[in-house]
């Protein structure tokens, strides 16, 4: 008497059982803005290109900077502690209350932004917390003891780049080697 087959499904040739979809345009654009934030936040680059960080279609956020640069600088510099301040909490903590929002009124030609000049560092407030409303989870911090440095999450990293990653590596098989017991 035989026994009897179980049948299995078909997948296709080359079939990968961790495959997954890309992600999404809108997800890749947003984790590209938070690397910015974060080059701003580390001072990569200058706090000045938080003029190009919020959304395109707020349109009306340029007419409230201030003429002068160094009020603008100001401005952005303010933006840039503010967001330092929120990012190094949340990924130690893994919250972070922001404040009062910005107040802005939907129209049928987009979104308005009801203040003046000395509010506008709210605006891009409002703009980073909206980011990081959706995307707070891929804020972390370093596993690395000596390194502890901010990075932002693509997939489960626990490092903040591949020298992080194997130097702990390293420590690990170093520390099982020394403390194994050796034959006489």
């Amino acid at each position: 008497m035989s026994t009897r087959r179980t049948r299995t499904p078909l997948r296709p040739v080359g079939w990968d059982p961790s495959w997954r979809p890309p992600p999404s345009a809108d997800v890749r654009k947003n984790v590209d803005r938070l690397l910015n934030l974060l080059k701003i936040v580390n001072r990569e680059v200058p706090s000045d290109r938080l003029a190009n960080f919020a959304v395109p279609d707020f349109s009306l956020r340029v007419s409230y900077l201030p003429d002068e640069p160094n009020q603008r600088l100001a401005i952005f510099e303010e933006v840039r502690a503010w967001a330092e301040d929120g990012l190094h909490h949340l990924a130690d903590t893994g919250r972070w209350k922001p404040g009062p929002s910005v107040e802005v009124v939907i129209t049928s030609n987009g979104p308005e932004y009801i203040g003046s000049a000395e509010d506008c560092a709210g605006l891009y407030k409002s703009e980073i917390k909206e980011l990081l409303a959706h995307q707070a989870w891929r804020v972390s911090r370093c596993a690395r003891a000596k390194c502890r440095k901010l990075f932002i999450r693509k997939g489960r990293s626990e490092y903040c780049n591949s020298k992080c990653s194997n130097a702990e590596r390293a420590s690990r098989v170093y520390a099982k080697k020394k403390n194994a017991v050796r034959p006489k």
